[in-house]
């Protein structure tokens, strides 16, 4: 129990940090934008988004660390038949209120394959996208990693609260 209460914990904290760097970033961006100066006498509000671009990356990278794992999922290919797709989440690509990206190793029915895991953040369904190409395949987690994606949803969706978009 305690384990799993500092998981939690530790979660939101991602979330939180993740959250902050993007605000941070976004509100020195409008200010570039507006001529108001920056109220940090150290720093710059270049300086600031400078900062962001570099924080970006590790703060997504640290929201997602403890989820860095395979995922298995099942779906249909092109012919309708049963198909397998194992995932390895490697990096947090993109996160908006419409979807997240997670890039990673995928291997579709046996095969290496580029591309990436579309989750659309209003309904949660995940799908995979071939290169960025259609067609998008609807993927169903396989319920021995359900518990695990779905922490991955939640810290995804906590950092999407804290953001002021």
């Amino acid at each position: 129990m305690i384990k799993h209460a500092v998981n939690e914990t530790l979660s939101e904290i991602d979330g939180a940090t993740y959250a902050r760097v993007h605000n941070a970033t976004m509100k020195a961006q409008q200010d570039q934008l507006n001529g108001v100066p920056s109220n940090n006498n150290r720093k710059t509000n270049l300086d600031l988004i400078h900062q962001g671009i570099v924080l970006d990356p590790k703060a997504a990278d640290s929201l997602i660390t403890p989820y860095k794992t395979d995922y298995l999922f099942h779906c249909q290919n092109l012919r309708g038949t049963a198909a397998i797709l194992i995932f390895n989440l490697e990096q947090l690509y993109e996160l908006t209120p419409q979807k997240a990206i997670l890039k990673g190793n995928t291997v579709f029915n046996g095969e290496q394959l580029g591309g990436s895991i579309i989750v659309d953040m209003t309904t949660h369904k995940p799908y995979y996208n071939y290169k960025g190409k259609s067609p998008r395949y609807t993927l169903q987690i396989d319920p021995s990693k359900k518990d695990l994606w779905d922490g991955l949803l939640h810290q995804l969706d906590i950092s999407l609260q804290k953001r002021n978009i």
